[in-house]
């Protein structure tokens, strides 16, 4: 029966790793450590109990792991968040940008901008946002997009 609870042991070891890592590896540890748990319930001798432990987590690691990360995690391109999602969206110059300083209006917030290119924005004018460098949006003037008042957005 102590062989039992030390199996027992492992696997709850386990899995408060994996809940430390979120990696998919110490579950499957886990699970070996519960089928070696299982195994020495029913009497198996050590030697035994190491190999179930041992065929059970790497068919978790080559089998199960695989499968709950294209779950998890499918291909594709993600969804921008944070700073990230301010690419490709409108704003509004509130000073004269250049390639070395000048500032924006978007979503309510001033943001510190210059130009990817040797143009310069007027105040007032609509631009693009193409890139983030740092905390410093890189935009490029649109003179044929009005400069929509913000909306907060």
């Amino acid at each position: 029966m102590p062989v039992v609870l030390a199996w027992i042991a492992v696997a709850v070891v386990c899995v408060v790793v994996e809940l430390l890592t979120l990696d998919l590896i110490f579950i499957m540890l886990a699970g070996g450590a519960a089928g070696a748990a299982i195994a020495a319930g029913f009497g198996a001798e050590l030697p035994i109990q190491i190999l179930v432990a041992a065929v059970v987590s790497v068919i978790g690691l080559l089998a199960l792991r695989p499968m709950a990360l294209r779950h998890l995690h499918p291909p594709g391109p993600g969804t921008a968040t944070n700073i990230d999602a301010m690419i490709g969206r409108m704003a509004v110059a509130t000073s004269k940008i250049t390639t070395e300083r000048g500032l924006v209006r978007i979503g309510g917030e001033i943001w510190s901008a210059r130009t990817t290119g040797t143009e310069i924005i007027p105040e007032g004018c609509a631009a693009l946002i193409q890139a983030i460098d740092g905390v410093v949006l890189l935009v490029v003037g649109q003179p044929e997009a009005p400069a929509a008042p913000d909306q907060g957005s």
